[in-house]
């Protein structure tokens, strides 16, 4: 409940029922700090139970730390009194973290669903948490963990041992030294907000070159070690004055210049930064990554937190000589240690754990035709409603028809998997450009990610792995990379979602459809919704961000709306 990506989960018997994020339902990108109270209730509904029925409410931060620890911590930290922000600021979120303030959030939270529902109340370590949503969820037996991010309690980098279901603590890298909050310090200095373009710094990186000058910059902000034992200097990150940002200090300023007025021009010297940037990461993270493999003898890796949003990066453990098998949650994000807290209650009380491996995201809300076609009528919309969506789409998807697409279950986490999606074809080298400006209103320097029916991946891209998450990046082919200019980033890079037809028969159809046409089974695939929205959740938040964009076709249920200009 503290901090951004709020959201619920419920688990019977140790089985996932339901999982879904507070801002598809406030419409409020993140819903910071938000209780998720819609959240819980939509956990509930699906699984046809009562707050009464619920024996434990979990929650992933340790209020016990709070606030003297903390405090006593962050009062030994060497710099500190360099920060005239440092005080007021770190006491009020502190106090708002103790146990008497979380258990009160809690219990008001609940009481305003269920009155008289009183169930144990129990609370974990973020970075546990962390662990435990991968570990947990991985079906490995044994497994390396790292969770990285920007921080959880006073740590921001842990490594975990997972052997048959207890996890043990391995390392630990505590404040300032944090990789999240070094990363989105530079994020900040790019022009883009902390917290939520991250992603865009990754995806500018790869337009960058090496810069021995800007490395050697960003060494004294981060230096790194053997075995990626890195330090942060905070004096550029957190004490000092900050004139320019709450993220960085003015010494980083006059270590790297002007940061970037946000929407201004990005010149060489910035896309060198965040290529920089990027591999520093990459450096600290494959580092850690060998000598945790190395210290557990397994060749199994789960990676979580915020910094394993980076596609980037995850592609390149994956690829790591000691590295064969890898799985990520695809809400790796704050709102996955939800199910972390869940996964850890269980086991504290009930014992072990099924082992089972998170196969597919498809927890969320769903409508049918019957929910679905009152509102097309409300709306005062002309509708067909076809036999075969599938093969209509891939028709539609060939002729070069942006289409959204609603369909079942909503996905979980920050990547659109099918469920909430907007789709393209690929094979046109204008429809990135076409879909960033007149769709998404966002940089057109980000790319796209393409989906693919599973069974194609080897064909199309280098030594890939099941990857149902959109959250590995791989090279793709260079046979191939001409005939997708849309979904291949300028560095050769995908970042690819390989489809199931087990877990998603009908986007498996459509993308199948689609190769019998066109001789690729590969779509674009983006998140249905626009630049700094969530993405849709509900069939009326279908409609309203088709109409506010240049989409032509909405697929949503077995029904198509066409915009004028489409062809029957």
């Amino acid at each position: 409940m503290q901090g951004p990506n709020t959201g619920a989960c419920l688990f019977e018997n140790g089985n996932l029922v339901a999982m879904v994020e507070e801002e598809r339902f406030t419409r409020v990108k993140s819903a910071s700090e938000a209780f998720p109270s819609k959240s819980i209730q939509f956990c509930l509904k699906k699984a046809k139970v009562t707050l009464n029925d619920v024996s434990v409410v979990a929650t992933s931060w340790d209020h016990d730390f709070y606030p003297v620890k903390m405090d006593q911590f962050m009062g030994g930290l060497e710099g500190r009194e360099l920060d005239p922000l440092a005080d007021p600021s770190e006491s009020i979120i502190h106090n708002k973290l103790t146990p008497a303030m979380a258990l009160s959030k809690i219990k008001i939270g609940l009481r305003k669903i269920a009155p008289t529902a009183e169930p144990i109340i129990k609370w974990y370590p973020h970075h546990k948490c962390h662990a435990a949503s991968v570990y947990y969820l991985s079906g490995f037996e044994e497994s390396a963990v790292l969770v990285m991010d920007g921080s959880g309690e006073n740590q921001s980098t842990t490594t975990w041992f997972g052997k048959d279901g207890e996890l043990s603590l391995q390392s630990q890298w505590l404040l300032p030294n944090s990789m999240g909050w070094f990363y989105s310090a530079l994020t900040e200095w790019l022009g883009f907000n902390a917290y939520s373009g991250e992603g865009k710094v990754m995806g500018l990186a790869a337009y960058g070159k090496a810069s021995a000058d800007i490395a050697q910059k960003l060494r004294k902000v981060c230096d790194v070690g053997e075995h990626g034992n890195y330090q942060v200097d905070p004096t550029y990150i957190y004490f000092g004055e900050r004139s320019y940002s709450k993220k960085f200090t003015d010494k980083l300023v006059e270590l790297l210049g002007e940061p970037r007025v946000p929407e201004s021009e990005l010149s060489d010297y910035h896309i060198n930064v965040a290529y920089e940037t990027q591999k520093l990461l990459e450096d600290v993270a494959s580092r850690i990554t060998k000598r945790l493999m190395q210290e557990t003898g397994t060749t199994n890796l789960c990676v979580s937190g915020g910094v394993a949003m980076n596609c980037k990066m995850n592609g390149l453990l994956s690829h790591l000589e000691c590295v064969s098998d890898i799985f990520i949650n695809p809400a790796s994000h704050d709102s996955g240690t939800a199910m972390g807290a869940a996964l850890l209650a269980h086991k504290e009380i009930v014992g072990d754990l099924p082992a089972n491996r998170l196969e597919h995201a498809y927890y969320g809300p769903s409508f049918s035709d019957e929910d679905i076609e009152p509102i097309l009528k409300h709306c005062q919309l002309k509708y067909e409603k076809v036999d075969n969506i599938a093969a209509e789409c891939a028709r539609l998807l060939a002729e070069d028809n942006i289409i959204g697409w609603f369909q079942g279950a909503s996905e979980f986490g920050a990547r659109a998997l099918g469920a909430r999606s907007i789709l393209a074809n690929p094979t046109n080298k204008d429809m990135k450009d076409i879909v960033n400006a007149r769709v998404k209103y966002r940089e057109g320097f980000r790319p796209f990610a393409p989906s693919m029916i599973e069974e194609v991946k080897d064909k199309y891209m280098e030594s890939p792995k099941d990857s149902p998450f959109m959250i590995l990046a791989y090279q793709f082919k260079d046979e191939y990379k001409a005939e997708f200019p849309s979904v291949v980033h300028v560095d050769g890079s995908v970042r690819p979602q390989t489809v199931s037809k087990k877990h998603h028969p009908l986007y498996w159809n459509l993308i199948n459809e689609f190769g019998e046409i066109t001789g690729h089974p590969i779509i674009i695939n983006t998140s249905f919704n626009v630049r700094g929205e969530p993405i849709v959740n509900n069939p009326l938040d279908a409609v309203r961000c088709f109409f506010s964009t240049g989409m032509n076709v909405l697929a949503i249920g077995s029904f198509i709306i066409k915009k004028e200009g489409v062809d029957a």
